[in-house]
């Protein structure tokens, strides 16, 4: 307990902020920390630490920033924590890595967590009975309708340096649902190509299950918003991994699709 208090007392430091914190910004804060935290407190593998980095910083564009912390007041808090953090078990450094502010974040975002997890929304597609294979056509349209919108304002003349990590985002979406997701025979009647002009629809009758009966509930595993479950990591097949997951109100369904079937997403919040 002493630890964490010493930890989140960065949250009410002024000089994180630049101005008096408000009490949902120093919340954010101990959220961040917390998971920071949680990713610090067990030695873990090379592959398993990217993946934690990974997913910690595709969580922060869904529940803290842009709009609560923003990225200035993000690097100072981490910087901080680094100084408390020297002591932990592991010591693998996890850097922030920023969308641009003006590139749409959040929706970036959204294309980010697709090429992270190409091969988990391949396995969803191809197993139409799966309970969330229309959120998952969702999320794919979403997605391609996104690169569609980014691509054209930011990536299709000569890429600006300001615009390089946003482009290669962009350009990794191409190639990982052409040359994967849209390339797999089994499932690619049910995927557009990438340049169709027709609208992405999905069969009414064939998701009204999920869209009339099953819905963001069933994606939640049926807890309501505002409910929270803790979670510990656990040590699987030699791998840690963290185990179950907790939700709050306002999780999008983006995430809780993915809180459903990505189990390497799976953190303490």
């Amino acid at each position: 307990m002493g630890d964490n208090i010493n930890l989140f007392s960065i949250c009410n430091d002024y000089s994180m902020y630049k101005h008096e914190p408000t009490e949902n910004e120093k919340y954010a804060c101990r959220k961040l920390l917390k998971n920071w935290q949680l990713l610090r407190s067990i030695q873990r593998s090379s592959s398993d630490q990217n993946e934690w980095c990974k997913n910690i910083n595709n969580w922060l564009y869904y529940e803290i920033n842009p709009y609560i912390l923003n990225d200035d007041i993000i690097n100072r808090i981490l910087v901080e924590a680094q100084i408390k953090f020297m002591h932990v078990p592991n010591t693998q450094y996890c850097s922030f890595t920023a969308l641009n502010v003006n590139h749409e974040p959040k929706e970036l975002n959204k294309l980010r967590i697709f090429n992270e997890n190409t091969s988990t929304f391949n396995d969803i597609l191809k197993e139409k009975s799966s309970d969330n294979y229309c959120s998952c056509r969702n999320f794919v349209k979403d997605c391609i309708n996104i690169y569609k919108n980014i691509n054209s304002k930011h990536c299709s003349t000569t890429i600006d340096t300001s615009n390089e990590r946003t482009c290669d985002i962009v350009r990794d979406f191409y190639l990982y649902y052409t040359g994967y997701l849209h390339r797999d025979i089994k499932i690619q009647e049910k995927l557009p190509d990438l340049f169709s002009t027709t609208d992405i629809n999905i069969d009414i009758e064939e998701c009204r299950s999920q869209t009339n009966g099953k819905g963001l509930d069933s994606l939640r595993g049926g807890l309501s918003d505002g409910s929270t479950v803790s979670t510990t990591p656990a040590e699987t097949a030699g791998k840690t991994v963290p185990t179950a997951i907790g939700t709050i109100a306002g999780v999008s369904s983006v995430l809780a699709l993915l809180y459903k079937v990505i189990s390497n997403f799976y953190l303490n919040m």
